[in-house]
């Protein structure tokens, strides 16, 4: 049954999956597993806490970006690593699938340029990289990404300049990006929110192993929607709405 699972891999963007055993009656629950790979005919999970055999049925759920696939596998392969056992299964029946899923009708633009995205940095992110530093890669890329779509967004709705705090900012000069995507500069208010300064923001790796947002005037986001929601603000006040 191993040979089967010998399809070619996707790569798919945030992949999440729950599995169940059947068999238990209703009082079994969903257990989140993380993924390891995907293909047409199967897929591949870890997880510390299920205990399957193989041929053993499962019920999966999975979600592929928006999309919710439902439906059962049998278990063909199974391998214990440490504290975690890693499971391979083959579909028996999966709604919608996989096919249907990427098919011209399904796809939308957004979707496509999502996949390809997604494609893109696990093509450059070095898997030879520590787990931290992989982490790191992608902190890089989603914070160069969110900031370029914010300046697109903006400059549609402003146009070239804005006035604001009795001076005429240039918006496109008010970002900046580096060429390997490890920071930006961009426009944010200060502590007293009186003024406006251009500070650089690249992601770091905490002493607690997490990725956090940090500025060069020792400004600390939590995370990057913590950073985003901050340059939001920041132009609420350019444009004088705070």
């Amino acid at each position: 049954m191993e040979n089967r699972r010998n399809d070619k891999r996707l790569l798919l963007p945030d992949l999440q999956i729950r599995v169940k055993a059947q068999g238990r009656g209703d009082t079994s629950s969903y257990v989140v597993c993380t993924p390891v790979d995907i293909s047409f005919n199967g897929l591949a999970f870890s997880s510390p806490e299920l205990k399957l055999e193989l041929l053993q049925k499962v019920d999966m759920e999975l979600w592929v970006g928006k999309r919710v696939l439902t439906g059962s596998a049998v278990v063909c392969h199974v391998a214990h690593n440490g504290e975690s056992t890693r499971y391979g299964v083959l579909y028996i029946d999966i709604n919608p699938s996989l096919e249907e899923l990427f098919s011209l009708d399904s796809l939308s633009s957004a979707q496509v340029k999502e996949i390809a995205e997604n494609l893109v940095d696990r093509l450059v992110i070095d898997k030879d990289l520590s787990t931290e530093q992989q982490q790191l890669k992608k902190a890089q890329s989603l914070l160069f990404d969110a900031v370029d779509a914010f300046k697109t967004r903006i400059c549609q709705h402003l146009g070239d300049s804005i006035e604001a705090q009795d001076n005429t900012y240039q918006l496109a000069s008010l970002f900046e990006f580096a060429t390997d995507k490890s920071w930006v500069v961009v426009p944010l208010k200060t502590a007293a929110h009186s003024t406006v300064n251009r500070c650089k923001v690249a992601p770091e790796i905490a002493s607690n192993g997490q990725i956090h947002f940090i500025s060069d005037d020792n400004r600390l986001f939590a995370n990057l929607m913590e950073f985003m929601q901050e340059l939001s603000d920041t132009f609420e006040l350019l444009l004088g709405r705070q």
